[in-house]
């Protein structure tokens, strides 16, 4: 079973909860209060969408904000990474081991954001930590596909950026190089985890799931 949740040419976001990007609920279901904004215009809709929560002992969690470059990569990318990783680790009890998260440079101590500081990462020292590219991406899905099977629950979350060229393909924003709707899908096919969650923010995220989750919303 796989759901996805995302607009396609629009930024989906997790609504920020006392300064925070947060996910709100418990046990098995997850209540997600998203605010959209079309384009430029200010004006707001909201509305709420629920995903199933993983089950604690069988959850595989990837968590992805590429940034493209040091310039481009805001700092709230960085927060609402951690924040989210806080959530699944100390309030959904999800293991440290089994969370994924592919953000910027990694561990690199090179400046990787806009305000010139190097993103301290030390926050997730028990989960493996990579850079936010193409290649590593792929070795993660893999490495999960070769322990999940169908009993198991798997979530992928993006907060980044995201783009869509002329012809219509869609990308989202690793760390220095983009990654194609197609790659992603392909990634994405050699998962046996028989319950897949995907929860995409990125500019044009739709394009990205049209392919392989039914959209929630």
């Amino acid at each position: 079973m796989k759901t996805g949740i995302a607009k396609r040419g629009w930024r989906v976001i997790l609504w920020p909860i006392v300064s925070s990007f947060i996910i709100i609920g418990y046990k098995k279901m997850t209540e997600l209060a998203v605010k959209e904004q079309i384009g430029n215009d200010n004006s707001m809709e909201y509305f709420s969408a629920s995903v199933a929560a993983p089950n604690r002992e069988e959850s595989n969690v990837v968590l992805f904000s590429g940034g493209y470059n040091a310039s481009s990569n805001r700092p709230f990318y960085y927060y609402n990474i951690k924040k989210m990783y806080e959530i699944i680790n100390g309030q959904y009890g999800v293991d440290a081991s089994h969370i994924y998260i592919l953000y910027a440079d990694g561990v690199s101590e090179t400046i990787d954001n806009s305000l010139g500081e190097s993103s301290d990462m030390s926050f997730a020292a028990d989960s493996m930590v990579l850079a936010a590219t193409k290649e590593n991406l792929r070795s993660v899905f893999y490495d999960i596909s070769v322990a999940a099977d169908g009993n198991d629950h798997f979530l992928f979350y993006s907060f980044d950026h995201g783009v869509e060229s002329l012809d219509g393909t869609d990308y989202l924003c690793g760390w220095g190089e983009m990654i194609e709707d197609t790659e992603f899908t392909a990634y994405a096919s050699e998962l046996n985890a028989g319950y897949q969650t995907y929860i995409m923010s990125q500019c044009y995220a739709w394009g990205m799931l049209e392919e392989i989750a039914v959209p929630s919303c």
